[in-house]
């Protein structure tokens, strides 16, 4: 009897062994890799990408991270005034061999953390743009400015985000018309 114990724990040991060798990335999303011990070394250490599908993993050794490799829409919002925020909505997206990047610089949770620090961003350029957000190139400049601080973390920031004025009062954020552009030049 007690033999058949020690025979039913080992092929339970196993089994779970052997469930735990085995990760699966589903499709949509790009799993990075890490070692849970860091006593083997940088080469043994260092988080990698899989790609979607099944794959073999040294079990209690490794941890998955999933990441969504998918469009997803990303909304900042930035008071200006008195009732009055300006908002940028882009699409954003991991590309799947900067995974790993975006994993060493913010972890899993990678939109909770950019969130707050891209609207100090899009705030600082606002501010600078001292209410010349109706010119085409102070917009650019903007949407130019977070794409580059997305692109530093692996994040793509596909086109065509815009931005848009939410406001009590009215006040316009779209490039002046011809009109609007000669009463401008007869002015001056």
């Amino acid at each position: 009897m007690r033999g058949f114990l020690i025979l039913l724990t080992l092929i339970s040991i196993f089994c779970v062994v052997v469930y735990d060798s085995v990760v699966a990335v589903p499709d949509g999303y790009v799993g990075v890799t890490t070692c849970r011990l860091r006593r083997f070394g940088p080469i043994a250490t260092a988080p990698r990408t899989l790609d979607p599908g099944l794959h073999l993993s040294l079990p209690l050794l490794t941890r998955l991270s999933l990441y969504n490799t998918r469009i997803q829409m990303l909304v900042l919002q930035v008071p200006v005034g008195e009732g009055k925020i300006v908002q940028m909505t882009g699409q954003v997206r991991i590309e799947p061999d900067s995974a790993v990047i975006l994993h060493q610089k913010r972890g899993p949770n990678y939109l909770a953390e950019v969130r707050p620090w891209l609207t100090e961003i899009f705030k600082g350029k606002i501010s600078e743009a001292h209410g010349r957000l109706g010119s085409p190139e102070i917009r650019q400049d903007i949407l130019d400015t977070v794409e580059q601080a997305l692109a530093a973390d692996g994040i793509a920031f596909d086109r065509p985000p815009f931005l848009t004025l939410l406001e009590h009062l009215s006040l316009n954020l779209d490039p002046p018309t011809e009109e609007e552009s000669d009463t401008d030049e007869d002015a001056d």
